[in-house]
This record gives C-alpha cells, structure tokens and sequence, in this order.
C-alpha cells in the first residue's frame, strides 16, 4: 500500500468518495491484447443478469473501455508521451508503473460511471465489468487495488494478432 493511501485510508478520503455498498461487490477485468475479441466478449459479459457493464457513451453498439472515462488519471496508449496506438506494448514500462496511477479517484469514477447502468441496482450481487486492453499490464495493480476482483486473459496467435494490427 501506497504511502498516499494509508494516509487517505486513516483521514477517511476515500470513504467519502465510495460509499459502503449495499451488498456485495466483485469486480471482473478482461485482459487481453487489442484486436482478440475483448469487445464481443465484453458485450456478451455484460448480458449477464449481475455483470454491470459501463454504459456506451455514444449507444449500444460503441465500444466500452473503462480507460475512456479515466484518461486523465492513468496512461492511455493513444494519448501518452511517446504515442503509440496499435502496438502499445512498446511502452510497457510506462503502462506497468503505479506511479501514473490515480487509483482512490479512478475508483471513484468508475464506479460514478458503473452506476449509470440500470442493472446497478438490481444486481446482486453487483459483479462490476470493465475490459481495457492495457489491463494486460495493469492486472497487478488492478488486483491491488480492486481485492474482490477476477480475471479472464485470454491470448490469441500472434498471426491473427498481426492481422488484426494490419486490418
């Protein structure tokens, strides 16, 4: 635990931010590389009866990344310094490093966003779903920081892989 945290933790910071739930709470992360059907599988995810999913800004049909609605507090491959778009894993060092994190406050809005979904208050219990393909790297800061979390990793052949990038 981050010295910040414990301090925020003893001052009550983040209570305030994220009230006691009501019942209980898990988090599922998809981790996968871009271009290996992270999309359909978390548009499936999300029919599940107590999968809440972020809802789509622009409808049902757009894609979901949880890093859309935190691009201000955590590197996002399209809008870091250097920039990289399809092949992020380049820059895996800055991706992997805590220190770009704001966790207390992307938790907070995550769960602002997550509560905008119906199923919020009909789920339980609540199994809050969030696929972002950087996860690959974040997965041991995201099980740090989310203790009631899963996984599902899924990997795909690099030749598809390299077709998906080429596409």
């Amino acid at each position: 635990m981050s010295l910040i945290r414990a301090v925020q933790r003893i001052f009550g910071s983040e209570q305030s931010d994220n009230p006691a739930p009501d019942r209980p709470e898990k988090y599922l992360f998809i981790c996968c590389m871009n271009n290996s059907g992270s999309t359909l599988l978390e548009r499936v995810m999300s029919e599940c009866r107590n999968a809440v999913g972020f809802p789509a800004p622009g409808g049902p049909d757009q894609q979901v990344n949880g890093q859309g609605f935190v691009s201000d507090l955590m590197p996002i491959p399209g809008k870091m310094i250097p920039r990289c778009r399809r092949t992020w894993s380049e820059q895996s060092a800055i991706l992997a490093n805590e220190l770009h994190y704001q966790w207390p406050k992307i938790k907070s809005r995550w769960r602002r966003e997550w509560a905008k979904n119906p199923k919020f208050a009909t789920a339980n219990p609540r199994i809050f779903l969030e696929k972002s393909p950087p996860n690959v790297f974040r997965a041991s800061m995201l099980q740090e920081h989310f203790p009631e979390s899963s996984f599902i990793r899924r990997q795909r052949t690099p030749y598809a892989g390299a077709e998906g990038l080429v596409r």
